[in-house]
């Protein structure tokens, strides 16, 4: 029927002004209230988030930022889930690599610590 229900608050819009990369003298100016050397800084991989925009990685899941998987664009190490930026994409560590999950491996196994 069309009707709006009453009482039910909407999701805020997403932040456009202060985004990633945009000038700053304060905190306050940016999405993810991180200004760092005058400019907006997302917050790091296991910093809490609202949305995508507050995050380095502009990857936020369940109100946490995280880096993102295998094959995924970056530009840094701090963008990836493996910390691992090569050639502008995401990889994973190879065999011997330390590890704490499976995504941090390019065989996407992690056994006692090491790639696999």
């Amino acid at each position: 029927d069309g009707a709006v229900e009453s009482g039910v608050d909407a999701a805020p819009p997403p932040c456009t002004a202060g985004r990633n990369g945009t000038s700053c003298t304060s905190p306050s100016q940016c999405c993810s209230g991180n200004c760092y050397q005058s400019e907006c800084e997302g917050n790091a991989v296991g910093d809490s988030c609202n949305d995508d925009s507050n995050c380095k990685t502009n990857n936020c899941y369940l109100s946490e930022c995280e880096g993102n998987g295998i094959g995924s664009s970056c530009l840094s190490d701090d963008k990836c889930t493996s910390n691992n930026c090569y050639l502008s994409e995401c990889e994973g560590n190879g065999p011997g690599s330390g590890c704490i999950s499976h995504e941090k491996c390019k065989s996407n196994n992690c056994y006692l610590n090491d790639c696999q």
